[in-house]
């Protein structure tokens, strides 16, 4: 019998820097999420879906992108998020 490789379909995933996020919010005086949220226009719960860690941790959504990179203009687009694909997986069948 000869092994097969299945491999698993892997999905790239946007993701928070919220190291940058943070520092941005510190240069224009918000500092709560509440303030961060209200100057991008977004309801709070979305900003702390965004910091949770593990599993629960959202993946910033369309709005999300729009509205940070219209809030904070002097960011780009890679200044704020990176693009991260996972490790595919092998496993003999």
């Amino acid at each position: 019998m000869r092994a097969t490789t299945i491999r698993k379909p892997t999905s790239p995933a946007i993701r928070l820097n919220l190291e940058a996020l943070d520092q941005a919010a510190q240069r224009h005086n918000w500092v709560t999420d509440l303030q961060i949220a209200n100057a991008l226009g977004i309801h709070p719960a979305n900003i702390v879906r965004l910091r949770k860690t593990g599993a629960e941790r959202q993946h910033p959504g369309a709005t999300f992108i729009a509205a940070a990179l219209h809030a904070l203009p002097e960011l780009s687009f890679y200044d704020l998020f990176s693009v991260s694909v996972p490790h595919q997986r092998e496993r003999a069948a």
